[in-house]
């Protein structure tokens, strides 16, 4: 009796390790909280503040990247807080979303229990995947993050709700 508990005991320690290794975690930490996606499309997207007067950069074709992240209790994120950089250029941001769809240019108090997606107007022709989160009011601390982005072609980003809590870099 006591063998086939034994026996019982380490099965169970052995499914339960398993199942935790194929969980691993995927996502990144930044200076607000985690990053825990980062797509490209190149289907054209729609903001409030979207055009030409706003954005006079001159692109061969469009594309916007997309990067989901949960912040930590009582921070605060704008569309003015972070750009992309790669191959010395730099890619602003241009709208910020809730889980819920709502855009504001300020979320001054966030909800850590929320998702927020921050869009950015990128090269989409021939246009690198790897690029630099940069927090722009740093002075001092973590200023950067390298993220590798999903080129996802011409589809919808994932939203915000079906983003996994434990990542899907």
């Amino acid at each position: 009796m006591k063998t086939l508990i034994t026996t019982l005991l380490m099965a169970m320690v052995l499914v339960i390790s398993v199942a935790s290794n194929g969980a691993e975690l995927k996502f990144k930490r930044f200076r607000l909280g985690r990053i825990l996606n980062a797509e490209i499309t190149t289907k054209p997207q729609a903001f409030s503040e979207l055009n030409d007067a706003a954005y006079p950069q001159k692109y061969r074709k469009k594309a916007f990247a997309a990067v989901t992240v949960q912040l930590d209790p009582k921070r605060s994120l704008s569309k003015y807080d972070f750009v992309l950089k790669a191959d010395g250029k730099e890619y602003p941001c241009v709208g910020v979303r809730k889980d819920n769809g709502v855009e504001k240019w300020k979320f001054e108090n966030t909800d850590p229990q929320s998702l927020y997606t921050i869009y950015f107007m990128v090269e989409g022709a021939g246009s690198p995947t790897d690029f630099d989160l940069v927090y722009k009011l740093a002075t001092r601390g973590p200023q950067k993050v390298n993220l590798s982005f999903k080129n996802i072609g011409s589809r919808e980003f994932t939203p915000a709700k079906q983003v996994s809590r434990k990542g899907m870099l």
